[in-house]
């Protein structure tokens, strides 16, 4: 059997005193809690609890064994937790390759971006030509080019980008000033 889910199953015995009210807790059955703590106990080569028909009771060996399984439950439940937290918090260094003339655009998005992201670096690179994402490692490239000459005309890959900024973070006037100098240049925004 899982150790540590043995573990957590013999901690809930002990806060709970006894096995149907951990298997309860635990959506497990009376059997399945009493094979964890068995498998514990055949392992230890020592008994854990002391049972009778209403109640069980720690051990000797069992009370040093819970003692030290419940740090061992919350050092992992702490370490899951940091884990978690580095997941869901943005951090790293985002390489964004665009062009020159629409750095004015895109900076105030940027500069907010990383007020509210304070664990991400923005590696800004600027210049006019076509790069290859992946062999340059860049993770954004944003162009300004003029295939559409209809001024009204705004490209799905222009929205997309708009939605991706406005998700990373709340650009607010920054997107639609965007988007407003975008459909006065009749020009597309490339995000690939």
């Amino acid at each position: 059997m899982d150790r540590l889910t043995s573990l957590e199953v013999f901690s809930h015995v002990v806060e709970r005193g006894g096995f149907s009210a951990a298997g309860r807790k635990l959506d497990m059955s009376t059997t399945m809690v009493s094979n964890h703590v068995q498998s514990l106990e055949g392992r230890l080569g020592a008994r854990l609890l002391n049972r009778t028909t209403r109640k069980v009771s720690l051990t000797e060996v069992g009370r040093a064994y819970y003692d030290r399984a419940v740090q061992i439950l919350a050092d992992i439940a702490q370490a899951d937790d940091i884990a978690g937290a580095l997941q869901s918090t943005p951090r790293g260094t985002l390489r964004v390759y665009t062009a020159t003339h629409i750095v004015q655009f895109i900076a105030p998005i940027v500069a907010r971006f990383l007020s509210q992201h304070p664990e991400v670096k923005v590696d800004l690179t600027m210049g006019e030509r076509n790069i290859d994402m992946i062999d340059e490692g860049f993770d954004v490239a944003v162009r300004l080019n003029a295939i559409y000459p209809h001024r009204h005309h705004l490209s799905a890959k222009v929205r997309t980008f708009i939605d991706m900024m406005a998700s990373i973070g709340d650009c607010g006037e920054d997107c639609e000033i965007l988007a407003g100098k975008n459909r006065i240049a009749g020009s597309e925004w490339e995000c690939r």
